[in-house]
């Protein structure tokens, strides 16, 4: 990112969380080419909620107009992992919410 990295960005935010300038959690997912264990628990520590790592590359099959069959590579990003986490943030976040308007 050209003006904060991510983990950066996430220490800020949850910053701006605890001055109470943010009055309610602000779910982060990382998405990012850093896969090692290392990397994912920096993520962690810097306020991130869930990591997913970048696309991978898959092989399709592609019909150009000529009819002839080529394979093309393509980046696709790995969306079945991600809505899970999504929905977990969401469920996290709404049960957060509830019980914060209980206690008030």
């Amino acid at each position: 990112m050209p003006i904060l990295n991510g983990p950066d960005c996430a220490r800020a935010i949850r910053k701006l969380e605890m001055d109470g300038q943010i009055t309610s959690h602000i779910p982060i997912i990382a998405v990012s080419a850093n896969a090692r264990r290392e990397q994912i628990e920096e993520m962690m520590d810097a306020g991130m909620d869930e990591s997913l790592s970048k696309p991978f590359k898959y092989v399709l099959p592609y019909a150009p107009n000529d009819g002839n069959q080529v394979w093309m590579l393509t980046s696709l990003y790995r969306i079945a992992d991600l809505v899970p986490k999504i929905q977990r943030l969401v469920r996290r976040s709404s049960l957060s919410i509830r019980k914060r308007s209980t206690v008030s």
